[in-house]
């Protein structure tokens, strides 16, 4: 039996998932937001349920994404669930993709599954991201823009319709 999400830092999704991209600002990753959180930012009626992020291309961000993502999963893991990070730098900085739980909620590792290259998007990603104040704090969002070719080129229904809510 699990316990209630009561003992993470706060029961509202959008706070815990925020805390969770603080944690990892606070890790030197350089990332970008996409997916829900993302969508919160510019249609706060969408109540995203896991925090979405691309980390920034090549192996330097990579090794420092990977030490942080440890050093997260250290400090705020899901009791339930082992903790392990199953890339290395070397498949991170190729767009590897990791689904972590944490106290905070999951945390997808997004880079093959989008619908462009990850050589190709993320740099664009990285370039057009926005630093955005939630909750007292600064986390690097996708624009808008970038967020609709995403959600478009998934090809999935319900994507579309955030496009529409956007």
């Amino acid at each position: 039996v699990r316990p209630s999400r009561e003992g993470t830092p706060d029961s509202d999704p959008v706070a815990r998932l925020l805390s969770l991209a603080v944690e990892l600002v606070s890790a030197r990753i350089s990332f970008c937001v996409i997916g829900g959180l993302a969508l919160h930012v510019r249609a706060p009626s969408h109540a995203p349920s896991d925090l979405d992020i691309v980390v920034a291309p090549g192996m330097v961000s990579a090794l420092r994404a990977r030490r942080g993502l440890q050093r997260v999963m250290r400090a705020y893991r899901d009791p339930y669930v082992p903790p392990i990070l199953t890339a290395s730098a070397r498949e991170i900085a190729r767009g590897r993709e990791m689904r972590l739980q944490t106290v905070f909620g999951q945390l997808d590792v997004v880079g093959e599954s989008l619908p462009e290259p990850y050589e190709q998007l993320a740099p664009q990603l990285m370039s057009n991201r926005e630093w955005v104040r939630l909750g007292g704090h600064s986390v690097p969002v996708c624009s808008a823009g970038d967020l609709i070719s995403i959600k478009l080129g998934t090809g999935r229904m319900r994507d579309a319709a955030h496009v529409r809510a956007l």
